[in-house]
C-alpha cells in the first residue's frame, strides 16, 4: 500500500487547521478514530524533512552535516534557518487560531455577537 505525506493545508479552503480522524494498523487492521493533531514536522517538505533527519543524526554538528549532504557551511546554516522559521510560523498560526476562537467565544458570551455570527466566524 502506497503511503502519502499528510497534507499541511486543506486543498479546498487553504486552512492549516485540520486534524487526522482515523489511524489504522497495517499489521492487525485495527482502527482508532478521533481527532489527532499532526506533528510539527509534517509541514516540512521532503528536502527540509530529510535535512532535519541528517542534522539530528549528526547531533547538530554542522561540519558532519556538510560532509553527509555535500553542501557548504553557509548552505547548512541557511537550510537550518529556513526550517526554524517555518516551525516558528506554524506555532504562530496555531496560536493565532486559538486566540481568534477564544475572542469569538468571549464576544458571544458577552453579547457582542449573536450565536449565528459566532458559528459563521468559527467556520
Amino acid at each position: 500500500m502506497k503511503k502519502y505525506k499528510i497534507p499541511n493545508q486543506c486543498s479546498v479552503c487553504g486552512s492549516v487547521d485540520s486534524v487526522i480522524k482515523e489511524i489504522e494498523c497495517n499489521e492487525c487492521c485495527s482502527t482508532l478514530s478521533g481527532n489527532f493533531k499532526s506533528c510539527e514536522f509534517c509541514d516540512l517538505d521532503e528536502d527540509e524533512y530529510n535535512f532535519i533527519i541528517v542534522f539530528i543524526k549528526s547531533h547538530g554538528n554542522i561540519k558532519e552535516v556538510e560532509k553527509k549532504l555535500g553542501i557548504s557551511y553557509p548552505t547548512v546554516k541557511n537550510k537550518l534557518g529556513k526550517v526554524i522559521k517555518k516551525l516558528e510560523n506554524k506555532e504562530s498560526q496555531e496560536d493565532k487560531m486559538r486566540k481568534m476562537k477564544k475572542k469569538i467565544l468571549d464576544d458571544l458570551e458577552n453579547g457582542i455577537i449573536s450565536p449565528k455570527e459566532a458559528i459563521d466566524l468559527l467556520k
